[in-house]
């Protein structure tokens, strides 16, 4: 669940003048590799995993020009990471 969460403040921040900030999802991502690599039996970790990748794939799509966010269907899906 913490690791979650720092994903969660990292995709939607909801302290200070950032309202995204990349480099927690970053961090979830790599505590997620970590845990998984600790404990590969467990489904748990890798829904987790696909969760934020799959979420983390979305951020460079998140911003508009202005600054604000962009829901989903108002984001340019070319500029989603298709890697992750």
């Amino acid at each position: 669940e913490v690791i979650y969460l720092i994903f969660n403040e990292g995709y939607a921040a909801t302290a200070g003048d950032d309202l995204v900030r990349p480099g927690l999802c970053l961090e979830a991502q790599r505590l997620g590799h970590m845990l998984a690599g600790l404990m590969p039996e467990d489904a748990e970790v890798f829904g987790l995993l696909a969760l934020m990748e799959i979420q983390a794939s979305r951020l460079p799509a998140r911003i508009g020009p202005d600054g604000a966010l962009l829901t989903l269907t108002e984001q340019n899906r070319a500029r989603w990471d298709q890697l992750l």
